[in-house]
């Protein structure tokens, strides 16, 4: 299972903000070695480990809590 989470950090509440099941490690190839490269770095938002080696980029979308 992959699970993607996020710590409030005002509250320090911790959130699930995405579950699929894993997918990357199971499909690899095990001959092929792949390296990415950034071209330019930014301000680092979060920080963690990854299932994979891959670079991602997206918008960022802000989930608010319902009570």
């Amino acid at each position: 299972m992959d699970m993607e989470w996020a710590t409030d950090g005002r509250t320090g509440e911790l959130f699930i903000v995405q579950a699929r099941p894993e997918t990357v490690q199971s499909r690899r190839d095990v001959d092929v070695f792949e390296t990415d490269r950034l071209a330019e770095r930014g301000r680092v938002l979060v920080s963690g480990r990854s299932v994979g080696g891959k670079i991602g980029q997206g918008t960022v979308r802000v989930i608010e809590q319902v009570q």
